[in-house]
Parts: structure tokens; C-alpha cells; sequence
């Protein structure tokens, strides 16, 4: 890459990777560089074809335009990162348009891509002789067929909160495409609900039965992370408690 770039102190420093913001030929970009080792252990997701599938996104206009991108870093174009909230969430027109990206997200192949199941599995490699990734380890087939209620075969962001959610040029995007997985239409938005405790369906009744079947996937998947945050010396103490997810797990086992 013949290009000339410059690096400011980073915006976000994460487990796996590091955002900057910089510039690249003059130009103000976001840089996010990843920590390899630590990455491919947790999800291996430096693949021909999630590199292909990331492109598409881009070209698709889901997330920032991206400049560059290889197994270490992304570089993407500037983006006004103004988070949203829950007021901004309950005006119509913003759900219509977060439904919107959902869906355009959606329509991209990900056959290749790993299953949400695959990610649950994963965290065995990270979390090694742990007692809730033993039980779920223990019962994968009826994981599997906890999961495979609703059809498994549509891309998904995998980490969708209001802090993933931007506002660029008037236009709903997303970032942070690091978790995204093959799943259910109503995934994405089970996430997005179970991370932002929203109460208020509105426009996604349609995926009511949905959003309330994956929360202890969402409640799972919160956890087993956090876990891993303990494991990393990043956070002290797991806010969800094992009592919490076993309760939770007796709807799926």
C-alpha cells in the first residue's frame, strides 16, 4: 500500500485490536489494528472469505467506506461516531432505517461464513475447563437445535448495539463487523434488544417471537465474553453471575 500515513493516540484501545484515527494521504481515517495472535485464537476470523464478505458490506454501503483492509488492520473512512441512545432509537424513522441496514445486511451471501453456533463452541478454545462452557460443550445437539428454531443461514452483524450504530451523512451504518455470523433474520435485532434493554417493539413484531427466543443466546454470549475480559486481566469481576446463566440455560438444555 503506496500511501502515506500518519497515526494519532488511539481512540480505543479493546483485547484484540486498537482503534486510531489518523490520516492516509492527507485524508482523516479510522484505523483499526488488530492484535493477531489473540484474534485468530478467539475467532479465526481472518478468512479469505470474511475479508471478501467485509468488501461487500463496504460496497454495499452498510458501514464507512473501506480504504483498506488486510489480516492486521482496516482502514475506513471517516465517520461522525455520534452513538445513539434509547430516544433516538424510539423515533420511527430511526428503526425503519436501522431495520433497513438489517436487511441489506441480509442479502449478502455467508454461506462460508461461521455459524453462530461455531461462535458458541468457540469460546472452549479460550475459556479452557470452564464449568458453563463444559455444560454447553456437553449438550451441543440440543444447542444446535435450540438455535436452529429459526432458518441459520443469514449474515448478521453478531454485535449489534448503539454504540455499533452510527449516523453517517444522514445515512443509518454500522462498524464493527469483528463478531458477525451466519444466523437467524432476528438475531441482530434479539442482540441489539437484549444489550440496550429495549421493551418497545414498534416496527419489529414481526420478530417479537424471535428477539425473546435468542435472549438467553444474547444473555449466553454476554457472558461467556465477559468471561474472557476476566481471563484477559481487562475487567475484575463477570457482571452476570453463574447462577444467572444456569437459569437461563435450563430454556435451552
Amino acid at each position: 500500500m503506496n500511501k502515506t500515513i500518519v497515526y494519532h493516540p488511539y481512540l480505543k484501545k479493546g483485547v484484540f485490536s486498537s482503534i486510531y484515527k489518523g490520516k492516509i494521504d492527507k485524508k482523516t481515517a479510522f484505523f483499526k489494528i488488530y492484535n493477531i495472535k489473540k484474534t485468530l485464537l478467539f475467532i479465526g476470523k481472518f478468512s479469505k472469505n470474511y475479508l471478501l464478505t467485509l468488501k461487500k458490506i463496504s460496497k454495499f454501503k452498510i458501514t464507512p467506506n473501506i480504504i483498506f483492509i488486510d489480516n492486521l488492520m482496516i482502514i475506513q473512512e471517516e465517520a461522525k461516531l455520534n452513538n445513539f441512545n434509547n430516544k433516538e432509537f424510539n423515533k420511527n424513522s430511526v428503526q425503519r432505517e436501522v431495520l433497513k441496514a438489517i436487511l441489506k445486511i441480509q442479502t449478502i451471501d455467508c454461506a462460508e461464513m461461521p455459524s453462530l453456533y461455531d461462535q458458541i463452541i468457540n469460546y472452549k478454545k479460550i475459556l479452557k475447563n470452564h464449568k458453563i462452557v463444559n455444560k454447553v460443550t456437553h449438550n451441543k445437539k440440543l444447542l444446535k437445535k435450540y438455535l436452529n428454531k429459526y432458518n441459520q443461514n443469514i449474515l448478521c452483524h453478531g454485535d449489534l448495539h448503539f454504540g455499533n450504530i452510527i449516523k453517517n451523512n444522514k445515512k443509518i451504518q454500522f462498524i464493527d463487523f469483528d463478531y458477525m455470523v451466519r444466523s437467524s433474520d432476528g438475531f441482530d435485532l434479539s442482540m441489539l434488544f437484549y444489550q440496550e434493554k429495549i421493551k418497545k417493539y414498534d416496527l419489529f413484531n414481526k420478530y417479537k417471537e424471535q428477539i425473546n427466543h435468542y435472549r438467553p443466546i444474547c444473555l449466553l454470549l454476554d457472558f461467556l465474553w465477559q468471561e474472557v475480559l476476566v481471563k484477559s486481566n481487562f475487567i475484575k469481576k463477570n457482571k452476570i453471575s453463574n447462577k444467572i446463566i444456569l437459569n437461563s440455560l435450563k430454556n435451552i438444555f
